[in-house]
């Protein structure tokens, strides 16, 4: 059964207004006749597995992609091939949503769109803004993406390893939220080269400190100084005076080892981020941010990690932190006034993916986001994660997305774990046998019976049953799936698998799907 629709059809299904995108019972598009994949189901996650050239993401990222669109919804790209942000250029304009396209790309390539995660973490109004360390843990999650493109593990960032790691970075955590609630009073905004400046023009000892040359040069101090005037709440006032004690009295007594260690931390962890293009990007001012994808917007990260390497990869990760981080804050759902759906669509997922992301999904339906994420095995994830356990990682984060559409793949522990995901069912086996009973002959010598007249034969048959459980779908399948192109008329063949659904059309949870390459165009 071809997943896709005629244009005409497809484009009376899809373009709905903005009221009914609320509805999670909405079809976004159709498997079969009468098995609508609704967006209900896209709220709880899809997950699409396919070897390179397998038509993954010409075949159901394709038609998932239009789907989303046509519904309305706005949503965040992560980008990882060079061709994905024309790509959805191209998306957009085929659903009509131009108008709603913004390209994140590099100022000094006439890029528009810049966002300050930091200052945006402290100023945001919903509950739980303005706290500094909210803003050290963003900082912290940062450093987990860039960690992970270096291949350190996945991890969070830990400094310096062994026994004393967990000192170090609560060392580095304590010196930076003092010089984040510095900076929010005294600046009345949070820039990460503001911070780095701080910490480096803080005092040494106790004696420059006091040094009214010090004093006049230092960022620090003038910061100090300024916050000490602003007009602040009472416990914003506690939190001050906490800081500047520590900036004047404990940093300056640390013994220079200890503290040049923390502070080498901080500015080696914050050194990409400090730089162009990230600094105009994500330390600067704001003029877009993810709620925008909540009314309407397609924020597509115009910097694909192929070409940007790890630059694109941090600015990416920000934004799918930032973003994730504002859907579990939206207000709950309720019905006089309904959340809007909104998506995060990546394709090459493994180059994405993060600690946070299986706790994330697993609230995902309540705060209305549709996971799409696609990559082409299980070792592309377990590579891309690192250290001592990374099968973990992947199978919380698998076990939360609940669609899988699985298409053509050689990989064999990737079809190996597709065949146990969709699980083993009662098989009932009938084999039959037959024997032939004949007499001995006459005058057969040496027989059991001794000489004396023929006896008489025939034939026997009898039939036997067992029962054993078998795979509902082999391993083998996924490699004769068809990958599209002009050799296969353009079609896509996929398994689609989702525990706890039966598809009319199959009668199981598992259905085979054909998505046409053409679809929308």
């Amino acid at each position: 059964m071809i997943a896709s629709l005629k244009r005409k059809r497809a484009e009376q299904r899809y373009r709905r207004g903005p009221h009914s995108i609320t509805d999670l019972n909405a079809p976004l598009l159709y498997l079969s006749p009468h098995d609508p994949f609704t967006i209900g189901d896209a709220c709880e996650g899809v997950h699409v597995f396919g070897a390179t050239g397998a038509g993954k993401t010409s075949g159901p990222g394709r038609a998932l992609a239009l789907s989303l669109l046509r519904s309305g919804m706005g949503g965040l790209v992560l980008c990882a091939k060079a061709d994905e942000p024309q790509l959805w250029a191209q998306y957009a304009e085929l659903a009509g949503r131009l108008d709603d396209l913004v390209m994140i790309t590099p100022v000094s390539d006439g890029g528009r769109f810049t966002f300050n995660i930091l200052d945006h973490e402290m100023h945001r109004g919903t509950a739980g803004g303005g706290h500094a360390a909210n803003v050290v843990e963003t900082l912290s999650v940062l450093a987990e993406i860039a960690d992970a493109g270096s291949g350190a593990g996945g991890g969070k960032s830990g400094i310096g390893g062994g026994e004393n790691g967990g000192f170090w970075e609560c060392s580095r955590r304590t010196m930076t939220r003092h010089a984040v609630t510095i900076l929010a009073a005294s600046e009345g905004r949070i820039r990460l080269p503001d911070i780095r400046r701080l910490i480096l023009t803080a005092p040494q000892d106790r004696e420059e400190a006091a040094d009214s040359q010090w004093q006049a040069e230092s960022f620090c101090f003038a910061a100090i100084e300024r916050a000490s005037s602003a007009p602040i709440t009472d416990d914003q006032r506690i939190d001050l005076e906490m800081a500047v004690e520590y900036f004047l009295m404990e940093f300056p007594a640390l013994a220079d080892k200890t503290r040049s260690i923390v502070v080498s931390s901080f500015t080696s962890m914050c050194d990409d981020l400090v730089r162009a293009p990230l600094r105009d990007l994500l330390c600067g001012t704001t003029t877009i941010t993810p709620e925008t994808a909540f009314e309407g917007k397609i924020i597509v990260v115009a910097m694909p990690v192929k070409q940007h390497g790890r630059v694109g990869r941090l600015v990416a990760g920000a934004w799918k932190h930032a973003f994730q981080q504002a859907a579990e804050r939206r207000p709950p759902n309720t019905q006089s006034s309904p959340l809007r759906p909104a998506f995060l669509f990546a394709d090459e997922y493994q180059h994405f993916i993060t600690s946070t992301d299986r706790e994330f999904q697993s609230t995902a339906r309540s705060s209305r986001i549709c996971t799409i994420a696609m990559s082409q095995n299980l070792p592309a994830y377990y590579a891309q994660i690192g250290g001592n356990d990374p099968r973990s990682v992947v199978d919380g984060l698998l076990g939360n997305l609940r669609t899988q559409i699985l298409c053509a793949n050689g990989d064999q522990a990737t079809n190996r774990w597709a065949e146990e995901t969709i699980a083993r069912g009662w098989t009932t086996s009938i084999s039959t046998s037959s024997s032939d009973h004949r007499g001995s002959g006459a005058g057969g010598a040496g027989g059991f019976g001794g000489g004396g007249g023929g006896g008489t034969g025939g034939r026997q048959t009898g039939t036997s049953s067992s029962r054993a459980l078998e795979p509902k779908v082999l391993a083998e399948t996924f490699t004769t799936l068809r990958t599209g192109g002009p050799h296969n008329s353009y079609m896509v063949d996929a398994i689609v698998f989702r525990a706890g659904r039966l598809w009319a059309r199959s009668g199981a949870p598992h259905l085979r799907v054909t998505f046409d390459q053409g679809f929308g165009s």
